[in-house]
């Protein structure tokens, strides 16, 4: 059987080429893909920033006591949780920095950067997806009055008395962390004296 017996032969054969889509033109078509194109050179890492963004949540805060029976202290950690995830892959926070103020901050007061539990002195650290990490927040010795004083990072601390001693009265603690080129939360804490225990009150 010839092919011109076929029923589809005659469209093939009239058939004119493709030059529109979706009722765009052809140069309709090819001015849209460039402005798409040009959106993504300028702002492409920014998207991806977006879509591949982690997200920190709080999970709980500990009040713990350390030291080694003659010196112990009281201190406040708080656990934080890589929970972003991206299809079947994992995101990864890369040298995260963990910096505590207040919500509404007071005059001549600076952020300060606190350390992380337990580790190597760099203040900035990676969080795998899923992982729980701890971070240092206020501490005090044990069975005194003495008031909290802030856990800077290593490397860095200050004798003035408003940025090395927590005062409960400014209010609520924001926590906020960031990545090496973004910011990937905020966490603010309250802290009740009857219970000699900081809260998390919010967090976005």
């Amino acid at each position: 059987m010839y092919l011109h017996h076929f029923p589809f032969h005659h469209y093939f054969h009239n058939s004119q080429p493709i030059d529109s889509l979706f009722g765009l033109s052809g140069n309709l078509l090819a001015f849209f893909g460039t402005i798409i194109l040009g959106i993504l050179a300028i702002f492409g890492d920014s998207i991806k920033n977006l879509i591949l963004k982690p997200k920190l949540r709080p999970v709980e805060i500990k009040r713990t006591i350390q030291g080694d029976g003659t010196r112990d202290s009281v201190m406040h950690r708080l656990i934080v949780k890589n929970i972003r995830r991206f299809y079947l892959f994992g995101i990864q926070a890369k040298d995260v920095r963990a910096i505590l103020t207040y919500r509404n901050v007071p005059s001549n007061f600076i952020p300060i950067p606190i350390r992380w539990t337990h580790f190597n002195n760099d203040i900035p650290r990676g969080i795998p997806q899923g992982e729980e990490v701890y971070v240092d927040l206020i501490h005090r010795k044990k069975d005194t009055t003495d008031k909290y004083e802030f856990c800077w990072a290593p490397g860095t601390g200050s004798s003035d008395p408003m940025l090395k001693y927590f005062e409960p009265k400014n209010g609520d603690i924001r926590l906020e962390f960031f990545e090496s080129s973004q910011k990937i939360g905020d966490i603010y804490l309250r802290y009740s004296d009857d219970s000699d225990k900081l809260e998390v009150v919010s967090h976005i």
